[in-house]
């Protein structure tokens, strides 16, 4: 059952609104719950990171809630740790080929 959302907003400099509050993936290794609880409690944003080794399943989450939901609709976050500084374009290709999305 998807619940609506009650997220409050915030609009960028770049004109994109985000969402202030989101589910940290942080530990999570189970897309299904992780979609699951994004849809029933209402999220609109993913946060996940390179150093949780875990994008690739946030990425089936993402899957997941993409049959529920248009991707405009869902925000995902991703930080790319120390050791990805020095060429951090690779760091973010990386990440979003690990999660599934451009």
């Amino acid at each position: 059952m998807e619940t609506e959302s009650h997220t409050k907003r915030i609009t960028l400099n770049n004109g994109v609104s985000m969402p202030t509050f989101g589910l940290g993936t942080y530990g999570m290794k189970d897309s299904t719950v992780m979609a699951r609880s994004f849809l029933e409690l209402g999220y609109e944003m993913f946060d996940t990171a390179s150093f949780y080794k875990n994008e690739e399943v946030v990425g089936e989450a993402i899957t997941e809630v993409l049959k529920a939901k248009k991707r405009e609709d869902i925000f995902v976050i991703s930080k790319i740790w120390w050791d990805e500084v020095e060429d951090c374009e690779a760091a973010c290709k990386r990440s979003l080929a690990k999660l599934g999305i451009e």
